[in-house]
């Protein structure tokens, strides 16, 4: 304001202000003279107001002098704001939009990946059942090509001296669903394989601290490798995608309890163990591959990680020792039909 004013404006407003200030001292003087041992006499209030004045005159002079140049700036900084001024959005937003695109195109990612893998492998939706253990498993089993499903049979007996209770339930699945139809059985293998190669995508990325490449290649080497035509074309291999689903879920479940250290995701984990082992028998090693993940994030060892880890190793312990005792008919091979060096090979 003062810079907008004229010089005889401050000196008269400097002026006026003199004049009030030492009105006030005046009463103030005779109203506090008995109270105080002290009175600011008039003469002193009106010097150090002429004082201030010609402070005032002097700013006055000066903001006179230069106020077409602060003018000046100030019109042309606010030209340039105006053409320069872009819409800031909050950063709360923008981080959140960058991570649900991000989501959108590892999806986008997985689900290329998946239909790569699928045609792959559709022309296994073509065969038929072979003479080679689909008449155990499938067409020959009266747990499987029953009127219901007996549940309780299922899990209290052993098939072709494996005991795999969720991998015969989801064969008579298949039967209640198209009873013999070979397309049905094939259609659940390549799904299942078809999710496996999904899981390997994302527990990869998870696993190496989110290397988008690393996970496209490995995701493909798994789904597209002729390793799996077996386990995928084959329909008494149901056990293997189907122990391999759960296996990796579990997995993906246990990175995710090593960031949060929540533990509903330790449970899920340990709860799609069981479902792995119970599908097949070699997914008793998991408690080493959680142990290998620690070791590959330097994960510190301690207490705490032994008593996360040991109910896995008692699972594994107990469905092992029931896989020897039912395979230990004619499952397993008597040690004395190897040699020695078969035996360390082996």
């Amino acid at each position: 304001r003062v810079g907008r004013l004229g010089r005889m404006t401050v000196v008269d407003v400097a002026c006026a202000t003199g004049r009030e200030h030492a009105d006030r001292a005046r009463v103030s003087g005779l109203d506090r003279a008995p109270q105080h041992a002290w009175v600011v006499s008039r003469d002193q209030l009106v010097r150090r107001v002429e004082h201030d004045g010609r402070e005032c005159v002097q700013r006055a002079d000066w903001h006179h002098v230069d106020q077409s140049h602060h003018v000046q700036r100030g019109c042309v900084r606010s030209l340039s704001k105006k053409q320069n001024k872009q819409p800031v959005k909050p950063k709360a937003v923008s981080s959140a939009a960058e991570k649900q695109a991000s989501w959108w195109m590892l999806w986008i990612v997985a689900a290329a990946i998946g239909l790569i893998t699928y045609f792959s492998f559709a022309p296994s939706l073509n065969c038929g059942f072979t003479n080679w253990d689909d008449d155990t498993y499938v067409t020959g089993n009266s747990l499987v090509i029953s009127k219901t499903v007996p549940v309780k049979e299922i899990f209290t007996t052993p098939v072709a001296l494996n005991y795999h209770p969720i991998t015969v339930l989801t064969l008579a699945w298949n039967y209640q669903q198209g009873r013999l139809n070979p397309r049905s059985y094939h259609s659940t293998n390549l799904i299942i394989h078809v999710l496996n190669t999904i899981l390997v995508f994302f527990f990869i990325y998870f696993l190496c601290w989110k290397k988008i490449w690393v996970s496209i290649i490995t995701a493909m080497l798994f789904g597209i490798h002729p390793m799996h035509v077996e386990s995928v074309t084959w329909i008494s291999e149901r056990k293997d995608v189907l122990y391999v689903f759960f296996f990796l879920a579990s997995l993906l479940f246990y990175l995710r309890y090593t960031e949060t250290k929540k533990i509903l995701f330790l449970a899920l984990c340990f709860l799609l163990f069981v479902f792995s082992c119970l599908s097949k028998a070699m997914a008793v090693v998991l408690p080493l591959v959680l142990l290998l993940v620690d070791y590959f994030r330097e994960r510190k060892t301690g207490k705490n990680l032994l008593l996360e880890i040991l109910p896995f190793f008692a699972v594994s312990l107990v469905l092992g020792i029931i896989a020897l005792r039912i395979q230990s008919g004619s499952a397993v091979a008597e040690v004395q039909s190897f040699t020695f060096f078969h035996r360390i090979l082996f």
